[in-house]
């Protein structure tokens, strides 16, 4: 007997039955790498950037952190203003100045940022840079990105 998502026409809800059926029989398989390539962190946009930052925030961790910052990040010659506000354990940003006062202001190359939301680099490292300023408390970086969590590439589809 077929059931409704073994027979699926659509590929997606088809390849997560059968992926969640295959996990059940043999185990997680993980993804086929830990992180991405150069080439697809250079098209993501600053949304994108900062998204993939605030779903690693670590809720119950980062609940007494209050940290404003308004970033310029830099490409070539084109200037982008940013900010980021952590409050609460949940992380929000948009394009533009920040609507309250801001901790610290950070300027950074795009390519630095990538870096550091990518793991590559860390706040230390970036923090020292020559490339990169900091107006405000130094540790800055380092209390938002401890309260951040890994990304886990052998996540389960199917069993908790």
């Amino acid at each position: 007997m077929t059931t409704f998502s073994n027979g699926a026409e659509n590929g997606t809800w088809r390849n997560f039955y059968l992926t969640g059926a295959f996990e059940l029989r043999g185990g997680t398989t993980g993804t086929p790498t830990v992180t991405a390539s150069p080439d697809i962190l250079a098209q993501l946009t600053l949304d994108q950037i900062f998204d993939s930052v605030a779903i690693r925030v670590d809720g119950p961790r980062a609940a007494a952190l209050r940290i404003g910052i308004d970033w310029t990040v830099t490409t070539g010659d084109t200037e982008s203003a940013y900010w980021s506000r952590l409050s609460r354990g949940a992380l929000i940003h948009g394009s533009g100045t920040g609507r309250e006062q801001a901790d610290a202001r950070i300027r950074l190359s795009r390519a630095a940022l990538l870096a550091l939301c990518s793991g590559a680099a860390t706040p230390d490292t970036l923090a020292e840079s020559e490339s990169t300023t900091i107006d405000g408390p130094a540790d800055v970086l380092t209390r938002m990105f401890e309260v951040l969590d890994s990304p886990d590439p052998g996540f389960a589809i199917v069993t908790p």
